[in-house]
């Protein structure tokens, strides 16, 4: 699922820029810029930010995304972001909760 790959993308990202929070981080972005990124339209992103929402994984709203399941989103969206990981083997989290990089 694109849209979950972006925000755990941008969360990562966030963090190894130290700007990622407890649990979650700042996204200026609203809907309709985030639906124009993932070539998606509004009414779509909308169902799908719902979605993910209804199944407790994370929120976005009111520009803050917050994670409630980090490892069942990363699962959701096959993401493993140790790409990212400039450290060369450690994992990252965001907030106290272990993040889904797999260790190089």
């Amino acid at each position: 699922m694109g849209t979950a790959h972006l925000l755990l993308e941008l969360g990562l990202r966030l963090q190894l820029a130290g700007l990622a929070s407890e649990g979650g981080y700042a996204c200026p972005l609203n809907q309709y810029l985030l639906a124009d990124a993932l070539g998606l339209t509004a009414l779509h992103l909308n169902r799908v930010l719902r979605q993910l929402r209804e199944r407790a994984l994370v929120t976005f709203r009111d520009g803050r995304v917050e994670f409630h399941d980090i490892a069942g989103l990363c699962t959701l969206a096959d993401y493993h972001g140790g790409y990212l990981d400039q450290n060369q083997g450690t994992n990252l989290t965001i907030g106290r909760k272990r993040s889904c990089t797999d260790p190089l």
